[in-house]
């Protein structure tokens, strides 16, 4: 009985100095990463490489997204577009600005995405890009504001007819071109129902404005709708999933009061 209670109690003295070992092994490598690595542009060193994917597996956002970087554009590493989207991902995931920027532009102008797994997806990418400028980064803020300015020089009969062929970003910038009369002649039933085939689609913007369309006085007018808190929570809640911060916060107050 003795042998085996020190056998076992060896045993688990191993494990503990290997955990501990391994613990400050971790500490110390992540506590050299931010001293070498941290802010600095993309190394297309092996070794730097190595590093990045060494602190990456550990979580830390800033080394997966320049092993994304890596991988997505061959540096210090073979090329691998595959396994850059997946660690650029799992930054923006985690809320990290320039990730979120970079998996952003990847599927708006990715021309060739489906080569490595991604279809182009406008909408999805700006979702990414708004997360992006929330957090203030400066090259989310511009593209967006480019995009929206492209889209103001749209020509509406391009925007209906991408519209009637079900592109969900069409239908919402022909339901906001209905609403303010903007290039075509004002009128709220058709905005109304071009931003519920939008919402239908799940783009964030348009269930936030359907939304609206139940419960802010203004917009309520408008549409001729009438008040009812529930629906109108029911698209909030629909937007926020997807990260609409106006409607999160919507959502907040309502269930809060109830």
């Amino acid at each position: 009985m003795n042998n085996h209670l020190m056998a076992l109690g060896l045993a688990l003295l191993v494990v503990f100095l290997l955990s501990t070992l391994f613990g400050k092994a971790k500490r110390k490598a992540n506590a050299q990463y931010r001293e070498n690595f941290r802010d600095m542009e993309v190394s297309d060193n092996a070794e730097d490489v190595k590093r990045y994917k060494e602190v990456a597996e550990q979580g830390d956002a800033d080394a997966q997204c320049k092993l994304g970087l890596s991988y997505f554009n061959g540096k210090g590493v073979k090329t691998d577009k595959v396994e850059g989207i997946k660690w650029l991902t799992k930054a923006a995931k985690q809320g990290y600005a320039k990730a979120q920027y970079v998996v952003g532009v990847i599927y708006i102008y990715e021309e060739h995405g489906e080569l490595f797994g991604v279809s182009k997806d406008i909408r999805y990418g700006v979702s990414w890009l708004k997360k992006s400028a929330e957090q203030g980064f400066q090259d989310a803020i511009e593209d967006l504001e480019t995009l929206e300015q492209n889209v103001s020089e749209l020509d509406i009969n391009e925007v209906l007819e991408e519209a009637k062929k079900g592109d969900p970003a069409s239908q919402y910038f022909l339901a906001a071109a209905y609403y303010d009369g903007h290039k075509i002649e004002q009128d709220y039933a058709k905005s109304f129902e071009w931003y519920r085939k939008s919402a239908e689609q799940r783009y964030a913007d348009a269930e936030y404005v359907m939304g609206l369309a139940y419960y802010a006085e203004g917009v309520i007018d408008k549409f001729g709708m009438p008040f009812d808190e529930t629906i109108a929570l029911s698209w909030f809640k629909k937007a926020a999933k997807q990260g609409h911060k106006d409607a999160i916060e919507l959502v907040e107050r309502l269930t809060t009061r109830r």
